[in-house]
């Protein structure tokens, strides 16, 4: 028996779940103009069919602790190497690439001593890989200017561009955080913000 294809009802039931997939048989029956025992019977014979797979969230990343972060892995022996990433609990994707670095993995740190960990435990996977680290972005509780104090990571002043020692000053516009090395370059870079 061949299957039914998707017909207009299937897309709207679709559409419904792809805006909210939490919303109840009742709420998209209400919506159609529908019973709820036909809704839940398409929704069935969707998800039996392999139309819907699953039922997700999307998170506000901004709203999380820690960083984002990449780590490049050029490896000799990748096989294995994907093998014992898979043990890192931080590391939450892995890419296989083509080309150099031929693995590139996405974990999430929520403090400096995960960051470390995560450092660790890449180092020893392959003593001979070339494993390179950058943040891709901090959230709330992991500030740059904690990591810039422990050097995982180097500030530059937004005014001069001269890389940061010490303790930054910093400078917030908009909710936009801006470094600066002197307090010099703050009142210039203060002074140019007003005259726009």
């Amino acid at each position: 028996m061949r299957e039914r294809p998707l017909d207009e009802i299937d897309s709207k039931i679709l559409r419904i779940l792809m805006q909210d997939s939490r919303a109840s048989i009742s709420q998209i029956a209400k919506a159609l103009g529908l019973s709820r025992p036909t809704v839940r019977r398409r929704i069935r014979s969707l998800e039996k069919r392999g139309v819907i797979k699953a039922y997700t969230i999307e998170i506000d990343e901004k709203l999380l602790l820690g960083a984002l972060v990449v780590c490049t892995i050029q490896s000799s022996q990748p096989e294995e190497t994907l093998m014992k990433l898979r043990e890192i609990s931080s590391i939450y994707e892995v890419f296989v690439t083509t080309g150099k670095p031929n693995i590139v993995a996405v974990a999430r740190v929520s403090s400096y001593e995960e960051l470390k960990e995560l450092a660790r435990n890449l180092s020893a996977i392959d003593p001979e890989a070339d494993v390179k680290i950058a943040i891709k972005h901090v959230y709330r509780s992991l500030s740059y200017e904690m990591l810039a104090r422990f050097g995982v990571v180097s500030l530059f002043c937004d005014y001069c561009g001269k890389k940061i020692s010490g303790e930054p000053l910093t400078y917030t516009v908009h909710n936009r955080k801006y470094y600066f090395c002197c307090p010099t370059c703050l009142r210039e870079y203060a002074k140019k913000l007003k005259k726009r």
